[in-house]
């Protein structure tokens, strides 16, 4: 994860996903807030479970069983636990 100056942390595809790796999916599982960060990756997720409130761009959109969405570079985006999230990203 690198820091900039008055941005975001930044999460690297390098140190996130691994070195030389191109994708990672995986099941995992969030049940603390998770605060504004960008990537330098596309990321693609899928909640299978739980619900939150999911802040991209500034803008709230709520999380439940069977939301998806699709993340680029240019996102800032965090994520709001109410109840437990299992899903796949």
């Amino acid at each position: 994860m690198g820091k900039h100056r008055g941005l975001p942390p930044l999460y690297t595809r390098e140190a996130y996903i691994g070195p030389g790796e191109a994708l990672l999916a995986s099941l995992r599982f969030l049940d603390r807030d998770f605060e504004p960060h960008t990537h330098d990756f596309f990321e693609m997720e899928c909640i299978l479970s739980g619900r939150g409130t999911h802040l991209l761009n500034g803008t709230g959109q709520p999380l439940s069983a069977g939301s998806i969405y699709l993340l680029t570079p240019a996102d800032v985006h965090a994520v709001r636990v109410e109840e437990p999230l299992r899903y796949y990203g």
